[in-house]
């Protein structure tokens, strides 16, 4: 661990705010058995407990799976849906691929149903892809399980240099496609902007790139405030299935805010529970310990392991080396809201100065709508779904 971080006062609030709501998460392995006592909707229990494409399958679209393997032994799962609800599987689809932030799965761009991301794109033309970064419930190695330590030896910057080149080359060696779309919201884009800054080739495969809620920096954080986080799906989320229906929004509401920003009344709040089990898909605290780093050094860093280990073993010097953002061809757009707690207006300006090519940036919503409220949004299609699509065809 870096000995030059790790004793500072600061980074130990700073690991602090960006863990305080995991706490709780683990608190629900101890609460296995608390009975379900509160009346709920079938069908929405029934989506707690299921899998992205028994999810897209529910709401009526066709779902296949896919399995990728990384160089560095981790088995990774991808979800299609090919085409939407009133489109011929017949016709050739651009292939776009969506990526998921953190403690989240693939059932991230389509568990809000029809207001889904996932099922918009589907039903305007695009075969959508839904892919799984190491360390969430479709994720896997070759040799390790998920009770070993070594499964979870890994930050961000794994995902950036194996998971998502990896899933990029599968997707257009399936499609026959020399290029595709690509979506990722909130670590999602971390990932990305690390990925595309020091991996040139990829610039040619990807036709454009839409960063959702996008973390670039940390200058800014308004929130208050072991080796993995743990999923919760599927038998840790009885307690929260007791207590959300009555007691909403007090306790699933305050988790959804300390995900991102508490906002007022742009999600269906009667599915807080469910997001919350699908949006607690398990993470490295490794990938946690980067974010916090990342706060302190004000930029986008690879891995600080320490003085020593950087130099001797990593980086031939103390520090880890920077992401440089200008170094990035793609066509960027850039989505955010004014109540973000996460990805801040301000650390959203700053970055979009670093993108040489940038095609726009948007701040959307009302003023009350957050980092969750991007995904889960009622209103998804009127607040930025449309223009996003606009985005996409211009592409």
């Amino acid at each position: 661990m870096p000995t030059d971080m790790h004793f500072n006062t600061q980074y130990i609030v700073l690991l602090h705010v960006v863990t305080c709501q995991i706490t709780t998460v683990q608190l629900l392995h101890f609460v296995n058995d608390i009975p379900l006592n509160s009346p709920m909707d079938e069908d929405l229990y029934q989506e707690a407990t299921m899998e992205t494409t028994e999810l897209i399958n529910f709401y009526g679209y066709p779902a296949e799976n896919y399995t990728v393997y990384t160089v560095d032994g981790y088995i990774l799962t991808i979800h299609r849906i090919p085409h939407g609800k009133q489109n011929s599987g017949n016709v050739t689809r651009k292939p776009i691929l969506l990526m998921h932030g953190i403690l989240a799965s693939s059932a991230y761009f389509i568990e809000s149903g029809k207001p889904s991301l996932g099922f918009f794109l589907a039903d305007n033309g695009y075969d959508v892809w839904l892919g799984n970064m190491r360390g969430n419930f479709y994720s896997d190695h070759t040799k390790y399980n998920r009770k070993d330590k070594q499964f979870w030896d890994f930050s961000w910057e794994e995902m950036a240099e194996y998971d998502v080149p990896m899933m990029i080359d599968f997707v257009l060696k399936a499609t026959s496609f020399e290029k595709l779309m690509y979506v990722a919201h909130s670590m999602g884009t971390t990932v990305s902007f690390a990925l595309f800054s020091t991996q040139p080739d990829y610039h040619k495969k990807v036709s454009g790139f839409i960063a959702l809620s996008p973390i670039g920096s940390l200058l800014v954080i308004n929130i208050f405030g072991v080796s993995s986080v743990p999923n919760l799906k599927p038998k840790y989320f009885k307690l929260e299935a007791s207590f959300c229906p009555e007691s909403d929004p007090i306790l699933c509401s305050l988790g959804i805010a300390l995900s991102g920003g508490y906002s007022e009344d742009l999600r269906n709040k009667s599915r807080d529970f469910l997001y919350a089990i699908h949006a607690s898909a398990g993470a490295s605290f490794r990938t946690l310990d980067h974010f916090a780093q990342m706060a302190l050094r004000k930029g986008l860093y690879r891995y600080d392991y320490g003085r020593f280990k950087n130099l001797f073993m990593k980086y031939k010097k103390t520090t880890p080396p920077q992401y440089f953002l200008n170094k990035i061809s793609i066509p960027v757009v850039l989505f955010h809201s004014a109540n973000d707690a996460f990805a801040d207006p301000l650390d959203v300006t700053i970055l979009s100065r670093n993108l040489p090519n940038l095609l726009g940036i948007e701040l959307v919503g009302p003023p009350t709508m957050n980092h969750l409220d991007m995904i889960y949004a009622l209103d998804a299609k009127n607040i930025y779904h449309d223009k996003l699509l606009s985005y996409l065809n211009k592409m």
